[in-house]
C-alpha cells in the first residue's frame, strides 16, 4: 500500500525541538519529554536525473511509488508519462502513453501499488489505469463516471484508489467559495467503481490552509497555500481508518502541542499522540516581504499588481507562532512520517510514529527535499538542481520498527 500526492514547500523558520511520547496504549496518551528517542540522520541512497541524458531527464515528478521488488514508479503531469526505474535508479521504460484512451493519460495523478499491479490515475478522464509491475503492460482501466455523483450539490472528483472496488473522492471545492466562507470543510468519500458513495468520513475543516488573493472578492484572483498555514491534514488507509494531523495554532497565542490522531472510518478515536515543540514567534514585520515574493510581477497582473499586493496583505495569515508541523506521509507499514517545522543545520526534523502511536525516532532529512512518498525506512521526493533540473532522491534512515 502506497499512496502519494504532490507536496509543495512552505516557508521555513528555524525552531528547536523538545519532544516525547508515552508508550502507546489503546486510548489517548499525553506527550512528554523523552530523551531516549533516537535522533537518526537520513542518508542519500538514490539519485535519479540528468541535465542532458534523455533517459534520465524528466519533468517535475508529481507522484512516486515503490513496487514489492523495489522498482520505483514516477508519475509526471507534464508529458504526461509514467516512468519505471530499477533499484539502482536505472531507467527500465514507461507505462502507458499520452492519449485519451484506456492505458493512456492526459494528466498523471496518484499512483498505488497492489501486488504486481500498478494503478495510475488520469486526473482529467477520472480513469484508473492498471499496469503489470514487471512487464509494464496495460492490464485494464476503470473509469469512474464523473458528473453523476453529487454531495452537498457538488460534483465528486475521485483522487485515489485504496483497494479493489474502493476509491477516494472529494466534492468539488472552488477556491473562491472557500475564501468567501461558503465552504468551510473538506469531505472525503469512499466510492465504488460506479462512483457511488459507500461511506463518508468525518469532515475536516479547511482552517488557515489556503490563501485567496482577490482584489475584488468573488471575481477571481490568485489562490495558493498560506506560508504559515495550520490546516488539519488527513491520510486515509485501506479500511477507511485514517490519521488526522492537527497543527492548529491558538489565535491568542496559547501553546498547544501538535496532535496526531488515529481514527476509525466512523470517526472514533483509537489513540492520540502529542508532539511537543519549542515555540518560535512569527514576526508581524515579515508580512510585506512575504507578499512581495508571493505576488509575482507578471504580464497577467499588469495594471493590477498593486491591488493584488494590497489584497494579499489583508488575507495573509500570520499566527502568533509558527505551527509545529507542515505535512505527513504514511508508509507501507502504516507508520506516519510527520514533517515538523524544526530545522537543525540545514536538515528538517521528522517525527516517525508507528501504527500503534509509539514514537520510533526523530529523523534528520535535508531541507532541500520536497517529500512525495515514504516506503520502508526511506523518504522519497524531489530536489531541484542547477538550471532548475528536478532529481528524484531517496534518503534512508536506519530506524527499524
Amino acid at each position: 500500500m502506497l499512496r502519494t500526492r504532490p507536496h509543495f514547500p512552505l516557508l521555513a523558520l528555524a525552531l528547536a525541538l523538545a519532544l516525547a511520547l508515552a508508550a502507546c496504549e489503546d486510548s489517548t496518551s499525553e506527550g512528554g519529554l523523552d530523551g531516549d528517542v533516537p535522533v537518526v540522520p537520513a542518508l542519500e541512497v538514490l539519485r535519479i536525473g540528468s541535465v542532458d541524458d534523455p533517459d534520465e531527464a524528466f519533468t517535475y515528478p508529481s507522484a512516486l511509488a515503490v513496487t514489492e521488488d523495489g522498482r520505483l514508479i514516477s508519475g509526471h503531469r507534464q508529458g504526461p508519462e509514467v516512468r519505471v526505474w530499477d533499484t539502482d535508479g536505472g531507467f527500465l521504460g514507461t507505462m502507458g502513453r499520452a492519449g485519451e484512451g484506456p492505458g493512456e493519460f492526459q494528466a498523471v495523478g496518484s499512483i498505488r501499488v497492489e501486488g504486481d499491479t500498478v494503478w495510475v490515475l488520469d486526473t482529467r478522464a477520472f480513469r484508473f489505469n492498471a499496469f503489470h509491475a514487471g512487464t509494464l503492460e496495460s492490464l485494464r482501466s476503470v473509469t469512474l463516471p464523473f458528473g453523476e455523483t453529487r454531495w452537498d450539490d457538488r460534483l465528486v472528483r475521485p483522487y485515489a484508489r485504496i483497494g479493489p472496488g474502493r476509491y477516494l473522492g472529494n466534492p468539488s471545492t472552488p477556491s473562491s467559495q472557500v475564501a468567501s466562507g461558503e465552504i468551510v470543510d473538506r469531505a472525503v468519500l469512499i466510492l465504488d467503481e460506479n462512483a457511488t458513495p459507500l461511506d463518508t468520513l468525518p469532515r475536516v475543516p479547511f482552517g488557515n490552509g489556503g490563501w485567496a488573493i482577490e482584489p475584488e472578492p468573488g471575481r477571481g484572483g490568485m489562490y495558493t497555500r498560506q506560508p504559515f498555514g495550520d490546516a488539519m491534514l488527513i491520510e486515509v488507509l485501506d479500511d477507511g481508518s485514517h490519521y488526522l494531523l492537527d497543527p492548529r495554532v491558538d489565535p491568542a497565542g496559547e501553546y498547544a502541542p501538535v496532535l496526531l490522531h488515529r481514527r476509525t472510518a466512523a470517526g472514533d478515536t483509537l489513540w492520540t499522540r502529542e508532539l511537543d515543540f519549542e515555540v518560535v514567534p512569527v514576526d508581524p514585520g515579515v508580512r510585506d516581504s512575504i507578499v512581495e515574493v508571493r505576488v509575482p510581477d507578471v504580464p497577467a497582473f499588469e495594471g493590477r499588481r498593486d491591488a493584488m499586493i494590497e489584497a494579499a496583505r489583508g488575507s495573509l495569515y500570520l499566527p502568533p507562532f509558527e505551527p509545529g508541523a507542515r505535512s505527513m506521509l504514511v508508509d507501507d507499514a502504516e507508520r506516519i512520517w510527520v514533517r515538523s517545522s524544526m530545522t537543525e543545520d540545514g536538515r528538517d526534523i521528522w517525527w516517525l510514529v508507528d501504527a500503534t502511536g509509539a514514537l520510533v525516532a526523530r529523523v534528520q532529512v535535508p531541507s532541500s527535499l520536497n517529500p512525495v512518498a515514504a516506503h520502508g525506512d526511506r523518504l522519497l521526493g524531489v530536489e531541484v538542481g542547477d538550471f532548475d533540473v528536478p532529481f528524484i532522491v531517496a534518503y534512508e534512515a536506519e530506524v527499524g520498527g
